[in-house]
């Protein structure tokens, strides 16, 4: 998963920070399901701990 290039020419500052936040939300997202199916697979229990803030 790769971000799209961003030039200034396309987007105001603004509006660029807001496509960088909004990938990395989906990335941290991402990350969380993947971490999750990781303990579901190897049987490992309970991920509280592991998704705690």
């Amino acid at each position: 998963m790769t971000m799209p290039p961003v030039r200034d020419s396309d987007v105001s500052a603004e509006e660029a920070l807001s496509v960088r936040a909004d990938h990395v939300r989906e990335r941290a997202n991402w990350m969380r399901r993947r971490l999750l199916a990781m303990i579901v697979e190897a049987g490992q229990g309970h991920p509280g701990g592991d998704l705690g803030a």
